[in-house]
């Protein structure tokens, strides 16, 4: 029983780190291309801008809307950089030390639940999560009230860390596990409620849990696979619009300055 039990963790593990693996992957290469354009913009804004504006205001050359903006948004960055710097620095820190907490961790669960396409793909992998932990707990011979409390700090978010321990003390309160779920909708989609309650009347509870686990896992995995194909096309129309604005506001005043001339 015991190496039987082993060998689910095993399994669970293995699974675990595929997962995150795949989700950071899938951001990894979107998140540096937009660092990387903001610190170009950042430069040619508080640097190159300022350096060539004197050009166009010794020829008396009208500059269009979009070419004042960066200007002003240049000069800002070119007065201010070393202030900015230090206030960036200032803000990660707190942001960093503030997520450390328990007020932090639930406000940053409740900002990344509520976004539409990331909250949907992280509450099916926190199902998963839950699903696989409960499956190898309750094989291993764990009352099913402390499983859900284990399976609760093994998910990886304060919110369904709080909602499962409200389900365990209904447990020990003679409430099925199904209807436990069932009332917490926003956390747990009615098909975990469903195939719980299956596996309830069917005593194999630990066999329906780890299917919740295998057929949200695939949700998962075909969110991720999506994502990274629909990312690097989206984000190269962004960069792309990024950039044809910063060079439309530089030569937009050449093409002023030739007709001066």
């Amino acid at each position: 029983r015991v190496q039987e039990s082993v060998m689910f963790l095993a399994d669970y593990l293995e699974k675990e780190n595929t997962l995150v693996s795949k989700i950071k992957n899938a951001m990894i290469y979107p998140v540096f291309v937009i660092v990387l354009f903001i610190i170009v913009a950042g430069v040619l804004m508080g640097v190159v801008f300022p350096q060539i504006e004197p050009i166009f205001v010794d020829a008396n050359v009208t500059l269009p809307l979009i070419t004042r903006v960066f200007l002003s948004i240049g000069h800002f960055i070119a007065n201010w950089w070393l202030a900015l710097i230090v206030i960036a620095l200032a803000f990660a820190a707190f942001l960093v030390e503030y997520m450390r907490s328990e007020e932090g961790g639930v406000v940053f669960d409740e900002l990344v639940l509520s976004l539409p396409v990331v909250g949907k793909l992280l509450r099916q992998a926190y199902v998963a999560r839950f699903g696989e932990a409960m499956s190898v707990l309750i094989k291993g011979g764990i009352p099913i009230a402390q499983a859900i409390e284990t399976s609760g700090h093994t998910v990886g978010s304060l919110l369904y860390r709080d909602a499962l321990h409200g389900v365990a003390e209904k447990i020990r309160g003679g409430e099925l596990l199904s209807r436990a779920l069932e009332a917490e909708e926003r956390y747990f989609p009615p098909l975990v409620s469903q195939m719980v309650a299956v596996g309830e009347s069917t005593g194999r509870l630990d066999d329906m849990l780890s299917r919740v686990a295998q057929f949200y896992t695939r949700e998962v995995d075909g969110m991720v696979s999506n994502l990274v194909e629909l990312i690097q096309p989206a984000l190269m129309v962004v960069i792309g619009a990024g950039v044809g604005l910063l060079f439309a506001s530089i030569l937009l005043p050449i093409y002023n300055l030739v007709q001066v001339f």
